[in-house]
């Protein structure tokens, strides 16, 4: 029988494996989109495309973040007074 700690080593480390798996599936298809639309006449080893995934992003919080607004709605519930 597994003692707790084991059993969370072992869920940690089947969560980080389906990380890695979407992560690498991600990258494929990036990799697949930017070669297949014809964007770069040669294909992107997949090994640089977080790096280009992480410029993206920093682009995007530097530029574009201030562009998004929050907003709250307030919905009452219960009865109506009549």
């Amino acid at each position: 029988m597994q003692t707790n700690a084991n059993a969370a080593q072992t869920i940690a480390e089947a969560a980080a494996q389906m990380e890695s798996e979407i992560d690498y599936q991600f990258i494929l298809r990036v990799q697949n989109e930017v070669t297949g639309s014809c964007a770069l006449p040669i294909a992107i080893p997949a090994d640089r495309i977080p790096e280009y995934i992480i410029q993206a992003a920093n682009w995007f919080w530097l530029n574009d973040d201030s562009c998004v607004e929050e907003r709250m709605y307030v919905i009452q519930i219960g009865r109506a007074h009549v």
